[in-house]
């Protein structure tokens, strides 16, 4: 694992150089990756500076730093993103609640508009049949011409890709060759539509091999690999051990992601990885010299990265431009602004729903005060999911609710909009319930759980968590969401020494056709406002 100490350099080098003008080099990398549909800005205090850029902006800024490599002959410039479009906001998810019934039916022809040389897919993107069929069939992924690589994603149907699997382009200005790769890590619960293979795998396949070769012929100047994965995933130290038997000295750059967090690591003299935040918090930039042909082996490539604040006015100042907004928006991204806009109208993202007398924090302990998790565990899902009981015997007090920490991905603003809905909880599980589980079991098989699957994803949280119940007593009715299922079963198995047949699994109110549907997300919409009406 990434120690510390890189992590936080890498936070202190972003934030030091915030609005410090671009300076280009031969080769360059504009990035955006694990964008999870925030692509309208931020409508909260949740960052300083405040997140107020949106991909309209972004898609301006890209366009002055092209313009300045081209006035000044320094350098080629290529903007890249690097999947996970999906789950994580109001204009990627709310219409799954529409007639549309799918992840991004709004979001990606606002995608479609962005100026990418190269995109690739993330684990996000491939959880849904009808999402992956949508971006295949609506010729989103095809109109890239190309430029979408999915190097080891592949339909299961006929194991052919969904994109390509790799693609070599010319700069505008050096007319440099670059050569780029999308790998996605080795993902195993994907729809199934859709088989990811392992990249270390696929790295020994003969298009690999023959496409480094195709490389080398075209003499390339680097190589990127669009990485969905930490960049410190031990499929980045394969893929380039791969690249390296064939070409031991061309400059390598991985641009990571799936983490969310913002971080650099220099792999050799010759090749570094890079992961450039997420929600749009980010807009990364890496640049580096190529050496010349001259040059011996061994000399070393310095790669200088920077992770620029989605802020307005630090991308205005970072291209030069100071306060002069006119002259910053193009036609371009103030398209792009406009569809985004008229997408957030049409679904009622802006629509305040609650006034919430505090802020809840989703990373917290969960005994804090300001716990958004104590909170969805003890008043949301007690009001949405168990408020009325299945029968007459049936109180508040026979049921526990058990979840991982990773269903909530926002905090809870005073204001609660039907966007915070779908951002604090974005992946629209259903409920089920097992019977009968003992007060006893349950401590047992919390202890259990955080024992085998470990930490979560924030670092304040074990990795599952329940609502309060009493451990002695009679049996429980315990609720949990689909997505936990899998690994809730395992372990209630394991514990009682039985099969995985012989725990029976019941859905609760998940028949989506019904009055009574809810999910993890909708139970939001519905408990928030139930609590603090306005």
């Amino acid at each position: 694992m990434m120690d510390s100490i890189t992590i936080l350099l890498s936070l202190l080098a972003g934030a030091s150089s915030a609005t410090t003008a671009v300076e280009l080099k031969d080769i360059n990398l504009i990035i955006t990756t694990d964008t999870h549909g925030w692509v309208a800005s931020h409508s909260h205090s949740d960052n300083d500076p405040l997140l107020t850029a949106n991909y309209g902006d972004v898609a301006s800024f890209v366009s002055h730093v092209k313009d300045q490599a081209i006035n000044s002959g320094r350098g080629d410039v290529f903007f890249v993103n690097n999947g996970d479009h999906v789950e994580g906001s109001g204009l990627s998810d709310a219409t799954l609640y529409t007639s549309a019934k799918i992840h991004g039916a709004e979001l990606f022809p606002i995608i479609s508009q962005m100026p990418f040389d190269v995109l690739t897919i993330g684990n996000h993107d491939l959880y849904d049949d009808e999402t992956v069929g949508f971006m295949v069939e609506s010729g989103f992924i095809g109109n890239w011409d190309g430029h979408y690589l999915t190097s080891n994603t592949f339909s299961s149907n006929d194991h052919s890709r969904i994109g390509s699997p790799y693609i070599i382009l010319e700069g505008e200005v050096k007319h440099q060759k670059v050569m780029f790769f999308g790998f996605l890590y080795h993902m195993k619960d994907s729809c199934g539509t859709i088989t990811v293979t392992d990249p270390a795998d696929e790295v020994k396949e003969d298009w690999f091999i023959s496409a480094l070769a195709e490389g080398k012929a075209q003499n390339v100047s680097a190589i990127v690999v669009m990485s969905h994965m930490d960049l410190v995933d031990d499929a980045v130290s394969v893929i380039l051990k791969a690249i390296r038997a064939l070409d031991p000295s061309i400059a390598v750059q991985f641009v990571t992601g799936h983490t969310h967090y913002r971080g650099f690591k220099k792999l050799d003299s010759r090749a570094s990885t890079f992961e450039a935040g997420h929600y749009l918090d980010t807009v990364g930039l890496l640049t580096l010299d190529v050496p010349s042909t001259t040059a011996p082996e061994e000399e070393e490539i310095w790669f200088n990265y920077r992770y620029i604040d989605a802020n307005k006015k630090t991308l205005m100042s970072s291209v030069g431009m100071g306060d002069d907004e006119a002259s910053f928006d193009t036609s371009l991204g103030l398209a792009i602004a406009q569809s985004t806009d008229a997408a957030k109208t049409k679904l009622g993202l802006d629509e305040v729903l609650a006034c919430v007398p505090k802020i809840y924090k989703y990373g917290v302990d969960v005994e804090d005060e300001n716990s958004l998790y104590k909170l969805y565990m003890n008043e949301i899902l007690p009001r949405g999911v168990n408020g009325e009981a299945e029968t007459e015997t049936e109180t508040e007090t026979d049921y526990v609710h058990i979840t991982s920490t990773g269903t909530l991905r926002y905090d809870l603003y005073e204001d609660f909009r039907y966007d915070d809905v779908i951002a604090i909880a974005p992946f629209a599980n259903t409920f089920c319930f097992i019977d009968n589980v003992a007060g006893e079991e349950i401590d047992s098989l919390l202890k259990l759980l955080n024992v085998n699957v470990g930490v979560g994803e924030e670092a304040e949280l074990p990795k599952f968590i329940t609502s309060n119940y009493t451990s002695d007593g009679g049996s429980l009715k315990m609720f949990l969401n689909n997505y936990d299922q899998g690994v809730l079963v395992v372990n209630l198995a394991e514990l009682r020494g039985v099969a995985v047949e012989e725990i029976v699994v019941v859905n609760w109110r998940a028949d989506k056709g019904s009055d009574t549907f809810t999910d993890t997300t909708l139970v939001w919409k519905s408990g928030v406002s139930a609590l603090f009406p306005c």
